[in-house]
């Protein structure tokens, strides 16, 4: 069971993917943050820089990889950790940073003005929102980085709670159905006021078109009609 990450419209290239993912839950959608230094004013002057994609196969490398291919910017791509990556950043040993994670991103809670550092807006063209979402940070996401009243553009992928279709009799199978309903029935305290504000976005009844939700996922949302 993965919380794997769906491009909107993607089709995803995995033979007879459709039967054998199934989801359990719609999850938050993830915001791409583009962290540069302050003479970095756009996407472009990224052109032939170092930018962090994190580490190879995580959810933020393929987003950047898919991003920069998308927009035709060629960079020197770098596969630091988060916070290896920030700390580089701000030595100047790396141009500029990618991290898709929901807003507000922990990794930025200590930054400041001072730091001359800054988030670079991701213009919405027609190629981006083919696959991804439209969506902003503000300065009630970073009041540290964006002052009050700008906005930063920006693009989200969703985030898709997911498991492989075991049969009904495998012992996984049954593992995962008591995760489910376990998940299901506390699932409000995950939007208590001490949890990420990103739970608070959920719903477990939202469907995602073209995917089959796990079967004991849509009998215990059944039930509660």
């Amino acid at each position: 069971m993965r919380r794997i990450r769906i491009p909107k419209n993607v089709t995803v290239p995995i033979k007879n993917i459709e039967s054998s993912i199934y989801y359990i839950a719609k999850l938050y959608n993830e915001e791409f943050h583009l962290l540069a230094n302050s003479e970095i004013k756009n996407l472009s002057d990224l052109s032939g820089r170092k930018v962090n994609f994190d580490t190879k196969g995580s959810g933020t490398f393929l987003t950047a990889s898919i991003v920069f291919d998308t927009l035709n910017v060629s960079v020197e791509p770098t596969y630091y950790d988060q916070a290896t990556a920030l700390e580089k950043l701000g030595n100047h040993e790396i141009d500029a940073l990618v991290y898709v994670a929901g807003k507000p991103a922990q990794l930025f809670d200590k930054l400041t003005t001072d730091n001359s550092l800054h988030f670079v807006p991701i213009d919405h063209t027609s190629t981006l929102l083919a696959t991804y979402l439209p969506t902003q940070l503000n300065s009630q996401d970073y009041p540290q980085l964006i002052e009050p009243n700008q906005t930063v553009k920006t693009i989200a992928v969703g985030a898709v709670l997911a498991v492989y279709n075991w049969k009904s009799t495998s012992p996984r199978y049954q593992k995962t159905a008591n995760f489910v309903n376990h998940f299901f029935e506390n699932f409000n305290e995950f939007q208590l006021p001490t949890r990420h504000p990103k739970w608070r976005e959920v719903s477990l009844s939202a469907v995602i078109p073209g995917w089959t939700r796990f079967k004991p996922a849509q009998e215990w949302l059944e039930h509660q009609k």
